[in-house]
Formats: structure tokens, sequence, C-alpha cells
């Protein structure tokens, strides 16, 4: 299976996904989400509080799903983005991501996906209706500040929306541009005081 598209586009949608991948995290894993179909791909990562996914073309009902290391999606994204807009493909190979520029081809392992996609990836998709939004939202700077980062369109604004979440505080669903989808989880203020310090805990606007 083999999917076209310019090296700039590959290279920013893994580059988008790769801001959510955290080695530090306690219990996501260290890796790139990838969905392949002939018609499209998207790259996702996550952490243990954020989403980030970005989508080239359409990659339908019935891609593959399978995942590559974060060093494997950097060698992947470096070598697309020497191609700059020039085509390249995209294949999986038996056990490898092949990416193809000209006579050139960059592979790294594909390993099969992890169960947590099936609980991460439904959290990008809204509810029916909109929360009942508190006064005030907590979220942790460090990761908000990712999506500011994230490329795309020039000058998209970055939409929010707020959905319910099992564990008392708000989810924020985050769209930039047309083709990425994110998701950030709210701090709960006492567990953020537990465990980020006692300032954590704090509303400011009270």
């Amino acid at each position: 299976m083999t999917f076209v598209a310019t090296g700039s586009e590959i290279a920013r949608a893994i580059s988008n996904a790769r801001l959510f991948v955290d080695s530090k995290a306690e219990y996501a894993p260290d890796v790139v989400h990838v969905e392949l179909s002939e018609t499209g791909v998207a790259f996702a990562g996550f952490d243990d509080y954020a989403v980030g996914r970005d989508e080239i073309g359409n990659v339908g009902d019935f891609p593959l799903y399978f995942e590559v290391t974060d060093e494997g999606a950097e060698a992947i994204e470096k070598a697309a983005r020497s191609a700059r807009n020039a085509s390249v493909s995209l294949a999986l190979d038996e056990i490898s991501l092949v990416l193809t520029v000209g006579e050139e081809e960059t592979e790294t392992r594909a390993l099969e996906a992890s169960e947590a996609w099936r609980v991460v990836l439904p959290l990008l998709e809204p509810s029916c209706e909109p929360a009942e939004l508190p006064r005030t939202v907590a979220f942790q700077g460090a990761r908000l500040a990712r999506f500011g980062r994230v490329k795309g369109v020039k000058d998209a604004p970055i939409d929010i929306r707020f959905e319910p979440n099992e564990s008392g505080a708000p989810t924020a669903l985050v769209r930039v541009g047309p083709t990425f989808r994110g998701e950030l989880q709210g701090l709960r203020r006492d567990v953020a005081a537990e465990h980020l310090g006692a300032s954590a805990g704090l509303c400011f606007w009270e």
C-alpha cells in the first residue's frame, strides 16, 4: 500500500505529531501512531495529558494501523523535509515504513499498534452536545503551548471546544487549520496540587 504526497506535507504532519510524544510520560508509549491508505496518511502522538493528530488526504475507514519509534519518525521526517515540494511516496513494505524520495529510500521498523490507541484516538471526536463550562479551566502551560507550535495553514486560528470528562475536569478539543486535531485534558486542582505543588491547586481568579 502506497500513498504519494509532497515531502513538505509529510514532514509537517510528522512534526506536528511528534510535538505530543514525550519519552518521560508515565503511561504513554514513546511512539508515533500511523494510519496509512492509498488515499491518505495520518500521524499521531500522545503523552499522559494531550493528543495531536495530523492527516494528509483522507485515510478512509480501513487504513493500516501501526506505529513507529519517535527516532524512526524523525528519520522519515528529515528525509521528507529534504524533498521540499517534490513528490515522495510512503509505503508499508512487510515490516518497514519506507519513504522514497527519487532513488533514495529511508525506512524504519513498523510496529504493531498498541491497545492504548483504541482509547486515545476516539478522544478526538466531539460529543453531540458541548459541555456546560465551568467559570475557569486549568491547563498545564507547557502542554497548552505545544498547540501554538503546530505547523499548518498560515495564521490559522486555534479553535477550542470543551467536552465533559469523567475525571471532573473538562477536556479541550483543539483544531488548527483543516488537518490537525488535538485533545488536552484539563487539570483537577486537587490532583495538580498533589503532583505539581501547592500553587498548581490555586485558582487565581478567585
